[in-house]
């Protein structure tokens, strides 16, 4: 079962409903999924030039699927160890990230990660912590510095629980450490168009 996401635009952009080119509630929300993961694409490969040099140089990288584009920022990139900070560096990255996100709708979700080394002081007692105040700063950041729609942004705090290697080496840690910005449909609808329940709930949605 796919469970994806579209947006209001992208089903007005397709110009039919139920009983056009004879195609059943099945084939129709197939047609909306396929027209979603189109302009995801589309907008990941706007992203992705739009900070091809930091890619290149390996503070970056931009993944999508069908219904979110994660800007994954390396640690070298972000704050000092153990810390929220956001330097001179950083800042001029966020600039650079936040004329990208003025290109694209959809909601963005700011995501903390941390290794799983324990971290233990008098303002950053956990990792949780840390990763929620790292969160925390970027949204701020973005909002206050480089006037983003506070409307459009939401926190996510994952302390070491979604690493995306092995916590064995230094190397891989240091891979775990990391901010993503995510990039979803502002007014997203989730649907799996192979049950016949959804694909009739995504039609409705259509012709309403």
């Amino acid at each position: 079962i796919m469970r994806q996401q579209t947006t209001d635009e992208s089903k007005d952009n397709l110009d039919f409903t139920s009983g056009d080119k004879g195609l059943d509630k099945k084939q129709i929300a197939k047609e909306i999924y396929n027209a979603a993961v189109k302009r995801m694409q589309e907008e990941a490969e706007r992203i992705t030039a739009a900070l091809k040099s930091e890619i290149d140089s390996g503070t970056v990288e931009v993944d999508w699927t069908d219904r979110e584009i994660i800007i994954r920022i390396r640690e070298r990139g972000t704050f000092p160890s153990g810390d929220d900070k956001i330097d001179g560096a950083f800042a001029l990255l966020l600039k650079k990230i936040a004329s990208a996100l003025k290109e694209v709708e959809g909601n963005i979700i700011v995501s903390g990660h941390t290794d799983n080394r324990p971290i233990s002081t008098s303002r950053f007692p956990s990792n949780w912590v840390l990763s929620a105040a790292r969160a925390a700063a970027v949204v701020h950041h973005l909002e206050a510095k480089e006037d983003i729609n506070p409307d459009r942004l939401q926190i996510r705090a994952h302390g070491d629980t979604k690493p995306l290697f092995t916590n064995y080496t230094e190397e891989s840690r240091s891979k775990n450490r990391r901010v993503e910005i995510s990039i979803l449909g502002d007014k997203h609808l989730f649907y799996e168009y192979d049950d016949d329940t959804q694909a009739q709930d995504i039609v409705a949605a259509k012709d309403n």
